[in-house]
């Protein structure tokens, strides 16, 4: 158990600033087989996605916390 969603996000945040800081040339047909899509989310690419942005998962696990936090006291 990690202990909450921080760990979590935390790290999905360090994949997304490695998605950025160093691109990669990628086969759109295996880009699904990534952590943090090293693709644009834009257009079509944005319609056949699985998972929500790492932006918006990151801030589910922080609301996750804050709950937990909230139960506690």
């Amino acid at each position: 158990m990690l202990g909450g969603g921080r760990p979590l996000a935390d790290a999905l945040e360090t994949l997304e600033r490695g998605t950025e800081a160093a691109p990669m040339a990628v086969n759109p047909a295996l880009a699904s087989l990534y952590i943090a899509n090293p693709l644009p989310r834009e257009g079509l690419a944005d319609l056949f996605s699985t998972h929500p942005p790492i932006r918006e998962r990151v801030r589910r696990l922080r609301s996750y916390d804050e709950a937990s936090a909230a139960q506690a006291a």
